[in-house]
C-alpha cells in the first residue's frame, strides 16, 4: 500500500523490519515477501539490477516454500525489470513463465496485475518495433492483455489505471490522440482515486 501511494522510505523501512524478522524466525515466506517488495521498490527507484536480484530471490524462495501467488507476481514484476531496461528477450520469457503458471494454478488477481500489465508493455514494444504480419499479431496481444487488465479491474481497481495507461498507448502509437489523452486521463482518475500518488506520477 505504502509503495502504490509512493511512500518509498517508509515503505523501505517497513520492508526491513519484515525481513529482519523473517531472518529471526527463519520464515521462509515472510523471506519470500520481503525479497520480493524490495524487488518492487528498487524497480520503482529505478536501480533495474538490484531490483533483478532481489526479486530473483524472491522467486527462488517462492519455489521452495512453494508460494505460486508470489511467484506469479514475480515473473510480473521480473519482466516489468527487463522491459524497463530495454531487454525484450528476458521481458519474453519471465512473461511466458508467469502465463503457463497462471493457466495452470488459481491466481489471485492482484497477483497478476504485475503480469497482465508487462504482456501489455511487451506487446506495445513489439507492436512500435515490428512490422507486417509480426506486428498485426503483436497488436491484438497488447489488446488482449488490456482487456485482461480492464476485466481484472472489475474486482481488483488497482489494474484500471493500468490498463487506461496501456490502453492509451496504443492509440498514441496509432496517431489517434483524443483517444490517448481520453484514455490517460481515465488512469490518472483512477490512480488518484486510489490515492495512488506513484501511478498518479
Amino acid at each position: 500500500l505504502l509503495i502504490m501511494r509512493g511512500d518509498l522510505h517508509e515503505a523501505s523501512s517497513l520492508i526491513d523490519e519484515l525481513a529482519g524478522m523473517a531472518d529471526d524466525a527463519g520464515d521462509a515466506q515472510n523471506a519470500v515477501f520481503a525479497n520480493l517488495l524490495r524487488g518492487v521498490l528498487n524497480l520503482h527507484l529505478d536501480r533495474l539490477d538490484l531490483a533483478h536480484t532481489q526479486l530473483h530471490a524472491g522467486m527462488e524462495g517462492a519455489a521452495s516454500v512453494p508460494d505460486r501467488q508470489s511467484l506469479c507476481q514475480a515473473h510480473g514484476y521480473q519482466a516489468l525489470c527487463a522491459l524497463f531496461a530495454h531487454d525484450m528477450p528476458t521481458a519474453a520469457q519471465a512473461v511466458a513463465r508467469g502465463v503457463a503458471l497462471l493457466e495452470e494454478k488459481r491466481i489471485a488477481p492482484h497477483n497478476a496485475e504485475a503480469l497482465h500489465y508487462a504482456r501489455a508493455w511487451l506487446a506495445i514494444e513489439q507492436y512500435e518495433q515490428l512490422r507486417g504480419d509480426d506486428r498485426k499479431a503483436a497488436l491484438r496481444r497488447a489488446r488482449r492483455a488490456v482487456r485482461d487488465l480492464r476485466g481484472l479491474a472489475r474486482i481488483y481497481r488497482g489494474a484500471l489505471p493500468l490498463a487506461q495507461c496501456a490502453a492509451g498507448t496504443l492509440y498514441w502509437i496509432d496517431r489517434d490522440l483524443p483517444r490517448a489523452i481520453a484514455c490517460w486521463t481515465d488512469a490518472e482518475a483512477a490512480a488518484k482515486a486510489l490515492h495512488s500518488g506513484l501511478l498518479t506520477g
